[in-house]
Formats: structure tokens, C-alpha cells, sequence
């Protein structure tokens, strides 16, 4: 899979994926495809601040954006969605988080490592006041309300989920993202950096 495609694919995802994804690229083991990806971001951040504007990524797409018949208003829209902390600029943890392979999200040693960081308190569980000690430290510039991160959870904010409910609710968020987005082998060519 491409890295375009998986930024498709990202800009749909929910805040709880994207909270999964940037945990797990900044804590994972550095593998060849994160190498991979290490290199496309520094050719694309062309002031070597660790950050990626959008014109960078709007002179990258230009002829994958005329391919797939994407206007300038749809690929603004995907790099916001990447701007998780809303600066501006896609930061290096946010360019990762947004091309992770998928199989490596869905892997169940990595599910468990984001379960035991999103259970704070320890207890076995994530609960709403859980979330809400998290996203005041290590999420604090994202706009997320631990409640509505329970519901996604399919949780009253008042719940807590097992490690066993949470892996199951991950894997089945995985599995309506990988039906999203769909392209012919033609643009799959395209694509391929």
C-alpha cells in the first residue's frame, strides 16, 4: 500500500484511531518502513524544522491529485486531518502515525501496548477519567473530549472497557477502515513511491 492511499484512508479515521496511531509511532521499534517514511518527510519539510506545510504536500500530490481527480479543497482537508495538534504543520509523529501500515496497528502486542497507556490508573480498565488524565499531558494540544472517545468505544462516558473489549472494538475499527477506500491496480501504480 502507498503512503497517498494511506493518508485517504487516515482523513477518515476517528480521533481514537488517530490517538492509537500516534501512540504507537512514537513508541514503536524503528522498522525499514518507518525509515522509508523518515526519508519521503524530510524530502517534503524543506525548512528542516520537523515539519511539513501545505504546500509541501500540495507540490507532491499535484499529479496524484489530477489522477484521482482530488481538488486542492479535498487534499487541505486530508492534511488537516494529519495536523493533529492543529499548528499548521504536519509534525514528523503525525506524517508517521498517518502512514503506518495498518497490519502493524492491528497487531495484538501493539493493541495491548496502547491499552496499558491508555489505562493510567492501572486497574485493568479504561475508563473515561483515564482518557481525561491522558489528553491533559501527553494529547493535551488535541481537541478531544475523553467522553466522545467512550462512545467510540461503544462506552457511556461512566463505563470502563476490558483490555479484551477494547482489542475487539480496535480490530473491528481496523476492519471498517480498510473498506473505506478502495482503488482500481491502474491507481494503486500511481501511487507507488
Amino acid at each position: 500500500m502507498n503512503l497517498f492511499k494511506k493518508f485517504l484512508k487516515y482523513s477518515n479515521t476517528t480521533k481514537l484511531q488517530k490517538i492509537i496511531r500516534i501512540y504507537l509511532a512514537t513508541n514503536l521499534k524503528v522498522s525499514q518502513k518507518v525509515k522509508n517514511l523518515r526519508q519521503i518527510f524530510n524530502a517534503l519539510d524543506k525548512t528542516g524544522k520537523g515539519e511539513i506545510s501545505f504546500s509541501n504536500l500540495e507540490s507532491m500530490s499535484s499529479q496524484l491529485m489530477n489522477v484521482l481527480d482530488i481538488n486542492k479543497e479535498k487534499l487541505l482537508k486530508i492534511f488537516k486531518s494529519i495536523d493533529i495538534n492543529k499548528t499548521g504543520y504536519v509534525e514528523y509523529s503525525e506524517f508517521l502515525a498517518a502512514g503506518l501500515d495498518v497490519m502493524l496497528i492491528n497487531e495484538d502486542k501493539n493493541i495491548d501496548m496502547v491499552f496499558d497507556f491508555l489505562d493510567s490508573d492501572k486497574d485493568g480498565y479504561v475508563k473515561s477519567s483515564d482518557l481525561a488524565k491522558i489528553f491533559k499531558g501527553d494529547f493535551g494540544r488535541m481537541s478531544i473530549d475523553s467522553n466522545s472517545i467512550m462512545e467510540e468505544l461503544h462506552c457511556n462516558p461512566n463505563d470502563k472497557i476490558s483490555k479484551k473489549e477494547f482489542l475487539t472494538d480496535v480490530q473491528r475499527m481496523i476492519r471498517r477502515e480498510n473498506s473505506i477506500f478502495v482503488m482500481s491496480n491502474e491507481e494503486e501504480e500511481i501511487f507507488d513511491f
